[in-house]
Formats: structure tokens, C-alpha cells, sequence
């Protein structure tokens, strides 16, 4: 697998509206936001209905709700539009007219993607600590394929394996955003996930396709010891965008 993007060692524009966010603009309409949140972060600027839902979960689960309210905020004002970002059900429920994911991971960091762009059906994110995956948890994510595509060991292979693992979640939060009920359940052998030198993102989903008109892509980027991935479901040229069911 080729060397990943690192945003240190490529600027990013930096126009996030919090100080510090990463910002990961991809196109006028699509923006992503890594952000991390203090160890003091109550929420005080949450939107009085967020509030009312993280105050509803367990203590230990509010300060990974909260960053990632935090990153949704950001990303919705790089496109011009403000929250709330509420829930339905287990998804997160974004403004009308903005597709959109959340992602959180240990050291407080939180991970939003939207978008605004009618040629977008939906999107995912995933944020995830290299070196958090076990090997046993390596074994049961990858396929075979991508497993004989690993180092035999060491510091790139749990690189490598994460970056794998972080685009199978994006491509799961997208996909069951667009699905009645999350039904979106393809076997580990039916998604084959590669990356190009330039941090793109190669898909292969065999017979687990969205269905006709719909098609993935992806960027992977490095942050400090975190990996970034993020998808973006679009529709074909020439196809009406609409709600796509089974």
C-alpha cells in the first residue's frame, strides 16, 4: 500500500471557523472537520436541543458526543448552514438539504463530514488511533485479500490495517443512511479496499453494490497518529439524484 497523505507535511486551507480544526474541503459543497475537544469541554455550545441529548446518555459517553457535535458545527458553517444536529434512532440527523456523518475516537477527537451538493447521495466518516486494532480484530475485519496485502507485521501493518478498517466503517455509516432500517450488510470478502499514492481511496464491493446509479468514492488522510477516511456516495451523470430503497 502506498504512503498516505500526511496533512502536516501538505497545508490544508485553513478556514474551519474553530482554531486549530483540520479542515478537509472536497469541493465547494463538501467539507470534513477533525477536531479535538479540552478535557473541561461541558457542551456549553451545543444548541439547547443537543444538549438535551447528550444529557440524556451515560456520563462516560457525553464528552464523545459533545466533539462531535463540536466537528458537525464546524463542517455545517464551512458550507454555510448551522445545526442543530439531532438523531433518528441510532443515526445522526442532520439539517434538510446536508448529508452528513459523525466519527469520534479516544483522545477526545471528534470527526464530522457534510455536504450540500445535490450530486451527493450520502456520506461517511471514520476516525480511528493507529495501533488501536488488535490483530485478532485485524483477522476478523480485513478479507483475505487485503490481509496478504499487509506487512508481515510491525508499525505499517497496523497502518495499513487501520486504514482499511477506517474505510469499511465510512462505507458502512454512508451506505445505511440510504437503506430502510440499516440493512446494508455485505460479507467481509465482498469489499476489497485498496489506496492509491495519492491518498484516493480504490472500492471494490462485488456483488454489494447500492444498486444502479450509485457509486463510492474515497480519501484517506494522516493526522498526527490518526487516520482519517471518508466516502462520498454520488450519483452517476445522467441519473436523476432521489431516494434510493430496496
Amino acid at each position: 500500500m502506498p504512503e498516505v497523505p500526511d496533512v502536516r507535511r501538505r497545508p490544508l486551507r485553513s478556514e474551519g471557523p474553530v482554531p486549530g480544526d483540520v479542515v478537509l474541503r472536497w469541493g465547494p459543497r463538501t467539507v470534513g472537520v477533525l477536531t479535538r475537544g479540552s478535557r473541561a469541554l461541558r457542551g456549553r455550545e451545543l444548541h439547547p436541543a443537543e444538549r438535551a441529548l447528550r444529557d440524556a446518555l451515560p456520563l462516560a459517553r457525553r464528552p464523545d458526543f459533545t466533539v462531535g457535535r463540536q466537528a458537525a458545527r464546524a463542517a455545517l458553517a464551512a458550507v454555510g448552514r448551522a445545526g442543530p444536529v439531532l438523531r433518528s434512532g441510532p443515526l445522526p440527523l442532520f439539517p434538510a438539504g446536508v448529508r452528513g456523518s459523525l466519527s469520534h475516537c479516544a483522545g477526545r477527537v471528534g470527526a464530522a463530514l457534510v455536504s450540500r451538493d445535490p450530486a451527493v447521495a450520502a456520506v461517511g466518516i471514520d476516525v480511528e488511533r493507529v495501533g488501536r486494532l488488535s490483530e485478532l480484530g485485524i483477522r476478523r475485519a480485513l478479507n483475505e485479500g487485503e490481509l496478504a496485502r499487509l506487512p508481515p507485521g510491525g508499525a505499517e501493518r497496523a497502518r495499513q490495517a487501520t486504514i482499511v478498517f477506517g474505510a469499511k466503517e465510512s462505507l458502512y455509516k454512508a451506505a445505511t443512511t440510504l437503506l430502510p432500517g440499516g440493512r446494508w450488510r455485505p460479507e467481509p470478502a465482498d469489499m476489497d479496499i485498496g489506496v492509491a499514492g495519492d491518498g484516493t481511496l480504490r472500492v471494490s464491493l462485488g456483488g454489494a453494490g447500492l444498486g444502479p446509479g450509485l457509486a463510492f468514492t474515497g480519501r484517506v488522510r494522516r493526522v498526527g497518529p490518526y487516520v482519517v477516511t471518508y466516502v462520498l456516495v454520488t450519483w452517476h451523470p445522467g441519473v436523476q439524484p432521489g431516494n434510493f430503497s430496496t
